[in-house]
């Protein structure tokens, strides 16, 4: 199947390029649903966190600046995964306001964002502790630490328990 690699360009005021990179398999109806997308963000009043604009992705930002271009980088003759690993790696290695990584497990997000991930964790060791510790009460009645409730729902005590109150 044909796909196409793409980026969304513009100059900022200081006249730097600003890129979105996407991958897809019609140019014109990926450009519409990038246009509508901006249209929606606008409406919700521009937020930061563009997951709270409906159906907005990173691209907004770019055609926010006005003036802004659709370029096909590559034709490709592959499936999807190809399509996306092609993506990624503009992404990777180019200046972008993509905010995903198209073609990135979810290991390999774990394991390039790793630092980040421990440092948060450092610092919020205290209230994620109290949080665990903290009692909770099940509905089969018996009290037990917050982090120990997976745990509990798989235990015999838990399952007689429940069963009792339907019968």
């Amino acid at each position: 199947m044909k796909w196409f690699v793409y980026v969304i360009w513009a100059r900022d005021e200081d006249g730097n390029e600003v890129r979105y990179y996407g991958h897809t398999k019609d140019m014109k109806d990926r450009e519409v649903q990038h246009m509508y997308s901006h249209i929606y963000w606008v409406r919700a009043g521009r937020p930061d966190n563009v997951s709270e604009a409906q159906f907005a992705c990173s691209s907004v930002f770019v055609l926010d600046m006005g003036g802004w271009s659709m370029d096909v980088l590559h034709e490709l003759e592959c499936d999807e995964e190809e399509a996306s690993r092609v993506e990624g790696n503009y992404i990777r290695y180019n200046k972008c306001v993509n905010r995903r990584v198209a073609g990135r497990t979810p290991s390999q997000y774990y394991q390039e964002n790793r630092e980040h991930f421990k440092q948060k964790y450092q610092a919020n060791r205290a209230a994620i502790s109290s949080k665990n510790a903290e009692k909770v009460s099940c509905p089969c009645g018996a009290l037990i630490n917050r982090s120990s409730m997976n745990d509990h729902l798989k235990t015999k005590k838990h399952k007689n328990a429940m069963t009792a109150f339907t019968s």
